[in-house]
Formats: C-alpha cells, structure tokens, sequence
C-alpha cells in the first residue's frame, strides 16, 4: 500500500492453522545458519483412545518447523500424563498396561520405540485428608523446578456423586511409588481446591515453571467444561492444595500444560497446552479438537497456534505433552517469501510455495502476526541462508523507524538487529557478487527525516544503532522508491517508483551512480514487491479485492512475459514484499517467457491521484492544526482513512474536472458536502497548482464477492458503486435495501497468534440495533478476513 501517515497511531488493535500440527510458534534460538543445526523446541505428545476399545496409545514428536513424526505405539492405554525430567533427558509417563492389568502404572517412554517401560509395579495407595486412596487414575504430571525437583502427580475423581475435588501427591521416580508422608504425617496427598471457585474440581494437568517454580494447575468444571488456569501455593517449598485462579482460557476440554525450557530475551519461559477430544461440548465445535494453545501466565488466555495431526492409528484424544530443547537440523525448502500488511501498520509473514496446485502456487501464514511493525523490505542472504527485513514509518510510538531484523524462517518470529540509522527505508536487496546488503531509504513520510538514497547495511556492525552507510544522495521523493532488486550481474538496481498513473521502473547504475527510468507504465496498479529472478526476469506483485497479481517482468524489453494470479486470499492479499530463495531453488526461476500462460492477465486499476488522497485528509480536519490520531493509505483505487480506533474506506469517483497526471501541490481547501439520501459524499478542493475539483466519496465493500454470495442465499443482490445494496426475492420483490457504512472495523488478534486462514468465501451478516440513528434496525457483515462492516437498512 501507498501510505502517508502525519502522526502515529496510539491505539493498538501472533501458527499454521491447519488439519496437521503446527509448532511454527514456538519460541526458539533466532540467531540460525542454514547449514548448521540449531537449539529448538521439540514437543512430544501422546494421544489415548479417549477410552475407546483396547487400541493401544501413540507417541509423536512435532518439530518447530511444522513437521510431525509418529514414533510408535506404547503398549498402553489412556495415558494422559507425561514430563520430561529437569535436565530434559528422560520423558516419564503414567498409564494403565495394554494388557489391561489393573491400576496406573509411572514409568518411561522410549524415544526412539515409544515403547512404555514400567517402574514398579504400580503408584500405590496413600492416606490423607479424605482416607485411603488409589492413585490409579493420573492426569498430570510435573518435575518442580523452584525445589529439590520433586516429582508430582494429580489424581482425578470424577463422576462420583457428590463430585469430590482432584488430588495432589509426590512420586519417587526410582521406585514408581508415591512419596509416604510427603505434605506431613500421615498426609501423602492434599485436596486441591481453588479458592472462593468451588466449581472447578476437575484437574487435568500439572506444569513447573523453570524460570521460578512457580506450579500452575489447568482446571475445569468437570467433563471438560470451562477450562480456567491457576497456581499452587506453597509452604516451605512444598504445595499445600490451596490453589488461586488466574483467569479462564476460554476453551474446552483443556487437557494438557508444558512449559517451554527456551527462555525467551526477558528470561521468561512460554507455556502451552492441548485440547483432547473436546470434552462434554465437542458437539457445539468439532474443530475445536486437539488444538495446541500458548496460554498466557498472568491473564490464562489461551492464543490457539495450530491443530495437532490425527495419527494414523485410530487414536484420537491429545491429554498429555511436554517440551524440551533439541537440535533440530534446518529444513529450507524452495519457498517464497513475502510480507503481508494487515490495516495501517501490521505485518504478517508469509511462505508462497510456487510449485504448489500443479505450479499455480499456495499461500500460508508463517508464524505470528506483528502488530506495529510495518515491515517493508525482505532480502535473502544466499550464503548463509539468513532473511531480513526493514521497517517504515508507519509504526506507532516505541517502534523504531529504519529498524533491520532477522526473520527466522522456520517459526516465522521476528528479531531486531538494530537500526539503519535512516527513515523510512522501504526495500532491501543483497547485491550478489559482493554478497553486501542493501535498502532504500526513502528518507520520511511526507516529512524528510534523514537523506535518501541507496543505503548499505552491515547487520554485523558494532554499532547498532547506525549499521547503515548512504552510498548516494538523492532529492527527497524524487522519485519515491518503494522496490529494489539487484540484476544478476549487480550492475543495475532496479526499483519501482508508483505515480498517478501506475507504476515506472527505474534503474540506479552501480560504476556511474546515476538513477534514471528505464520503463513507464510497467503496470497500471501499484508494485511494492520486485524480486530478480536467475532468468533476468523480475517478479513484480500487484494487489487489488482481495486478489495477489506476480508477474514476470522483462526489464530490457519493458514488457510482462507471464503472470500468476492468486484469488480470494482476503487474509494475505496486501503484499509489501517478496524474496524468491534462488538457490535453494537449484537457480531455478518460477515465471518465465515460455511459462505457458494461455492468456496474460494483469491486475490492474485505476490509481488514486496524490492530491486527492492529501483532500480527504484536509477535508476530515486532519491538516496541518489536526489531530495526532490519524493515517492514510490508498489500496489501488481504494483510499482507507485511520482515525484513533476509526477505520474508514473510500472510493473517489470522478465528478467533475478531469485532472493532469502530475504531483499535486499544496492542498489550500477541501470540504465534504453529504450527499442526501447517500452514504457517499462530495469532496470538494483546491490545490496550488490544480483548479477545482469535486470528487465523489462512496463506502466501498470489504469483499463484495463474499456478501454476494452471503446474500445470494436469499435472493438476487445487486451492489453499486455508491454503495447501495438491493436484495429482490424470485418474484422480484426488494427484500432488503441499504447502504453500506464507510467505516470498517478491523479485527485484533491474540498476542502470539498469526491471521488465521480464510475458510469460507461468503460473509457472515448478523442483525443488530441501528446504527445510523434512523430507528431501523441494521446489519453487522464480517467477512472471511474478521474485518467488519455494517449495512444501514433504508425503511
């Protein structure tokens, strides 16, 4: 997008989703090599046959980048319990033998074979509070970080009438037994009770938390219902049943907790937990099954990153996982990547893969979404496999403009290396023969900050504060680069400079330092991703409703030679950058002269001129005596407004004055006039060196394609370009009529989470009070983005 932001916003609004695991969110050692193993998280789960039959459990280990293995099966039913011990070496299990000897038994489990091996010959029988008791039913398990490493175990008592509460005891790991007398004479457990919430009896795991020992418990109102996190108190190290809730997940059937033992920068440590099959309302959601969730430690809200692969076998129900470091060799494959921008400032990486689908390619998000991070520019390092990434301007306070990452690129989670030392730096691009990275620094955002020009960073500098070095001045925002690519020849980069028009390709002479444009008019549509493939082709992306447009661009002959488009992808459409990993790809490039297109089609638009885009924001109050509170960007021929927590989407339609093709000057008076019985409005102005115009504001759908199909449902829909809406039945009645609002809401996401695929192509409507004032009541639509809109019922 083509953004021009005064003030920063002060209002805020992080994998895979899919039908296999997803650890993609884990956090782990950034600092990687492509050709060198690294320290990750790797979790080991075990799903039971939710008490089905006499089908034997299953061991799986999921990776960081996504990869699930099956070990084997463990020669056990229901177990619902293991832990690595402290060290991380050995993973310990409760379970009952496949043999269907009676009672649990503690043990280990093979890594290698998933086989069970038993330590004793069960856990036994312990006295306490409430009498004798069997520990033969155990759901969690934790080796105790803040003492002597005790052992503990949780035993479950439900469906007894009346319902009892779960209890807490100690486990010898030499002897499989439970500890006699561990919490005083003659109290080898303690009664588990949260305090003033009676309700939550059920316990269903147990995890230590190594950064201070910390035990949180996950609890529910048995069944599985209304899962809620709380911790234990202690006394002289030791807990003593009395436990205080943290706060509710907000999910179902949470049956499991582990703790991460990769402490993250500021030395905490993340903790996760699974759903089993969901529990006594699995009805109400089926997906809602074996999902992994980071859970947070001072709220207990649960931020869902993935769903665990069914295994093969007939398995079907997740209770039990835990977490440790390994190394875990990289695993790049030939992927594309590309930068998403979610509303004003939002960043979500992405992986295309291009041969995906028979070479039309596929799109998935990887790993968190990055509030406030208006992340630009992508560059790969060949040799040592490392991505980076730049920053804008279009960051609230706190985030640093210019700034330089590194982007792992199996989890997807960013880190900061340090800062250019220069504005707005929009592109990056690794020059190949010297291996050197390089960004453009546009030097501001409608206000020069720092020079402009081609910049060369060294990520490894001393001085993180300024690792970047202007190789040459140029005029501020003459031209405006947004793109970079170097020729494989490094002898030109190129960079896309987007006009009132479209977009031009200029060309910056390496030996003569010259800058100068070498094609016009490349494509009518705005180009803010440009990659060089091997074949000298360049990889152009354009973006207009929801669609992605990549190109392959012939810069010598100034001409396009063939094109892929990628439809319906609401979620990920708005691509800033792209990175094609030439040589894991054997120098293989993707869009090529002779690709086979039947048909060359281009997405394409027309632009919103300059000085309408400085008009709105006139018109709105928001010029030089405005508020701080305020953004723009324009999306094609699309303009989107950002007031505080207010977003509004335009588009200008010509009215009267055709306008000169050129940069605009000062705007010296604009206005909004309302337009009656309309949702669209007259914008009226005068620039420096224009006449008069009068341009025509009109709400614009966020997927018109989704509420057609929404409403089609009921009827025939008609929607125009100013915005009304018209639903006729078969007879040709109107069934509903409206107009959509100019404002749209834009979703916020849990920290930790990534924007979750589209799964559907039609909108959601929902009745609601009225909220235009008219005293009729109106409809809330929200697409299969989560954005939202409102459509103000007429009559």
């Amino acid at each position: 997008m083509n953004k021009h932001l005064k003030h920063p916003l002060r209002h805020s609004l992080l994998c895979l989703i899919a039908t296999s695991v997803s650890m993609t969110s884990l956090y782990h050692n950034l600092a990687m090599a492509q050709d060198e193993p690294v320290m990750d998280t790797m979790c080991y789960a075990v799903a039971d046959n939710d008490k089905r039959g006499s089908s034997e459990d299953v061991l799986v280990r999921t990776y960081v980048n996504g990869k699930i293995e099956e070990v084997g099966t463990t020669s056990t039913r229901h177990m619902e319990a293991v832990a690595f011990d402290i060290a991380g070496k050995v993973l310990y299990a409760a379970a009952e033998p496949a043999d269907g000897s009676d009672g649990a038994r503690f043990g280990t489990l093979n890594l290698e074979t998933a086989q069970f091996e038993p330590i004793g010959n069960g856990v036994g029988t312990g006295n306490g509070e409430e009498g004798l008791i069997t520990f033969d039913d155990i759901d969690g398990l934790t080796f105790d970080f803040g003492g002597e490493g005790f052992v503990y175990g949780t035993h479950r008592r439900e469906h007894r009438t009346p319902q009892l509460y779960d209890l807490l005891f100690q486990i010898n790991p030499y002897t499989g037994q439970f500890v006699q007398n561990a919490f005083g004479p003659n109290q080898d457990y303690v009664v588990v009770r949260i305090e003033g919430n009676p309700q939550y009896y059920d316990i269903d795991d147990i995890a230590s938390d190594p950064a201070d020992g910390t035990l949180y418990i996950v609890a529910n109102t048995g069944n599985g219902v209304t899962s809620v996190l709380a911790t234990l108190e202690k006394a002289n190290g030791k807990p003593t049943g009395v436990a205080t809730l943290v706060g509710s997940n907000a999910v179902d059937d949470l049956e499991s907790l582990a703790f991460e033992r990769i402490a993250k920068p500021d030395g905490s440590f993340r903790l996760y937990g699974t759903t089993g099959n969901g529990g006594h309302n699995k009805h109400l959601d089926p997906t809602a099954k074996n999902r992994i969730y980071e859970i947070n430690k001072a709220t207990g809200a649960a931020a869902y990153l993935g769903r665990l692969k069914q295994p093969e076998q007939p398995q079907q129900d997740y209770e039990a996982l835990s977490c440790r470091p390994e190394m875990v060799p990289p695993n790049y494959t030939c992927l594309m990547y590309a930068v998403h921008d979610e509303g004003q400032y939002d960043s979500q990486m992405i992986e295309i893969d291009p041969f995906a689908a028979s070479g039309t390619g596929a799109i998935r998000p990887l790993g968190p979404l990055y509030p406030r991070h208006d992340l630009e520019g992508l560059a790969l390092d060949q040799e040592n496999g490392k991505l980076y990434a730049s920053s804008g301007s279009d960051q609230v306070t706190g985030i640093p403009d210019g700034a330089v990452y590194q982007v792992n690129r199996t989890s997807g989670f960013v880190t900061q290396i340090g800062l250019t030392g220069f504005c707005e730096v929009s592109a990056f691009a690794v020059r190949l023969t010297d291996n050197t990275l390089w960004g453009w620094a546009r030097g501001g955002n409608r206000t020069q900050c720092s020079p402009t020009g081609p910049i060369i960073i060294d990520p490894d500098a001393s001085d993180k504060n300024n690792l970047g070095t202007l190789v040459k001045a140029f005029p501020f925002e003459k031209p405006g680069i947004q793109a970079i690519a170097w020729s494989n020849d490094s002898q030109k980069l190129y960079g896309t400079v987007v006009t009132d028009t479209g977009t031009d390709l200029y060309a910056y002479n390496y030996l003569s330092q010259k800058l100068e444009r070498v094609c016009e008019g490349i494509l009518r549509a705005e180009i803010e991703g440009m990659e060089m493939q091997p074949d000298d082709m360049l990889l152009l992306t354009a973006h207009h409703k929801n669609n992605i447009g990549i190109v392959a661009y012939d810069p010598e002959a100034c001409e396009v030679v063939a094109s892929r488009t990628f439809k319906n992808v609401p979620e990920y459409y708005d691509i800033e950058s792209i990175e094609w990993p030439a040589k894991e790809c054997n120098y293989r490039s993707w869009l090529y002269a002779t690709s086979g297109d039947a048909e060359i089609q281009l997405i394409e638009y027309d632009m919103v001129p300059q000085d309408v885009q400085e008009a709105v924001l006139y018109a709105l109050g928001l010029g030089d005596a405005s508020p701080d509170d305020f953004g723009l960007e324009t999306d094609g021929d699309t303009v989107t407004v950002y007031i505080g927590g207010v977003v509004y989407v335009v588009r200008p339609a010509i009215y009267s004055q055709v306008r000169k093709a050129t940069l605009s000057g000062r705007i010296t008076g604009a206005k909004l006039v309302d337009i009656p019985g309309s949702a669209c409005k007259y914008l009226d102005f005068e620039s420096s060196n224009s006449s008069a115009q009068s341009w025509k504001l009109c709400p614009v759908a966020g997927n018109e394609a989704a509420l057609q199909n929404a409403l089609n449902t009921y009827g025939k829909v008609s929607i125009d370009e100013d915005g009304n809406v018209v639903l006729k039945g078969a007879d040709g009645k109107v069934i509903i009529q409206g107009q959509l609002s100019l404002n749209q809401e834009q979703p916020s996401y849990p920290d930790g989470q990534s924007i979750p695929p589209a799964t559907t192509d039609t909108a959601k409507l929902k009745e609601v009070a009225d909220q235009n004032g008219d005293g009729t009541a109106d409809y809330e639509i929200t697409y299969p983005n989560n954005w939202k809109q409102w459509l103000f019922i007429q009559g």
